[in-house]
């Protein structure tokens, strides 16, 4: 505690126009940075985070507190500088994706299947984290080469899906889009993401941008689909650049009239994005 005295975080809820202390109870928070700010991210029920940059005792102390902690993992892709990447044979690999830098997976592979079923998800369940955000599900698109192989590798990526959540029945488990795999795996899911409704990151130029009608107008109506089928919430990451945050909370809005939880940050997510609360920093002197 320094000289001033500790921060007293203030939240203010974008959807009721009140002030709260309390976690929002339905919240999804996203920081991939290696500094986490685990008071900002304790006003949300959920914090996904990635597992390498949790390392300090207050970091794995705040892995048991109110907020469920939820570990970002890749199901379809392995960057370069993975901590793991020596472990992936080349068995398990079907092509690569330049612009973020990492190997395509088979996800139809039985060896790929035993790796994250014995190697990361039950390790990261063992250090308390309570559910898994399930990231690049379509990645195997990249490399299919035929409908056949479209088809096995869809059916494999669902198995392994189901499979975590038959082993693991009490984790939370977060899908990042994924529409064509949700009519297997909806019943094990908890909620679903998707990316850039209205603004969107391209990593291979490094820019932002708005999405276009066409894009917004089909992510709209799957996620009709969504609502209709699968009943699940589904919160939506959108990208601002830096010099672009000023509008967060207008975009915010918009998308919660949309009927959906937000989340605006920068295209890598390292810094602390804009939710439905925006936490305000005040010292008890």
């Amino acid at each position: 505690m320094g000289r001033l005295g500790r921060y007293l975080w203030l939240t203010g809820l974008l959807l009721m126009g009140t002030t709260a202390t309390a976690a929002a109870p339905s919240a999804t928070a996203f920081f991939y940075g290696t500094e986490v700010p685990v008071d900002a991210l304790s006003l949300y029920a959920r914090a996904v985070v990635l597992p390498e940059h949790i390392d300090s005792d207050r970091e794995r102390q705040w892995l048991r507190g109110d907020t469920a902690a939820i570990a970002y993992v890749s199901l379809g892709e392995v960057a370069d500088n993975a901590s793991y990447a020596r472990q992936i044979q080349a068995a398990w690999r079907i092509g690569y994706n330049r612009a973020w830098g990492s190997q395509i997976m088979d996800v139809s592979h039985p060896g790929w299947h035993k790796f994250v079923l014995e190697q990361q998800v039950s390790a990261l369940v063992a250090q308390g984290y309570r559910g898994l955000f399930l990231d690049t599900l379509d990645s195997y698109q990249l490399a299919a080469a035929s409908p056949a192989d479209r088809a096995r590798y869809e059916a494999g990526l669902a198995a392994l899906i189901v499979a975590i959540k038959q082993r693991w029945p009490d984790l939370y488990l977060i899908a990042n889009r994924g529409f064509e795999l949700l009519p297997e795996i909806a019943p094990a899911l908890s909620e679903l993401v998707v990316e850039s409704l209205y603004a969107s990151y391209d990593a291979s130029t490094d820019s932002y941008a708005s999405s276009s009608l066409a894009d917004q107008q089909w992510l709209l109506a799957q996620l009709s689909q969504v609502r209709i089928q699968h009943q699940l919430p589904v919160t939506v990451i959108d990208y601002l650049p830096d010099t672009g945050l000023a509008e967060a909370e207008s975009l915010a809005r918009k998308i919660i009239a949309a009927g959906f939880e937000p989340w605006i940050a920068d295209g890598h997510l390292t810094r602390l994005g804009r939710g439905p609360i925006a936490p305000v920093p005040r010292r008890i002197l």
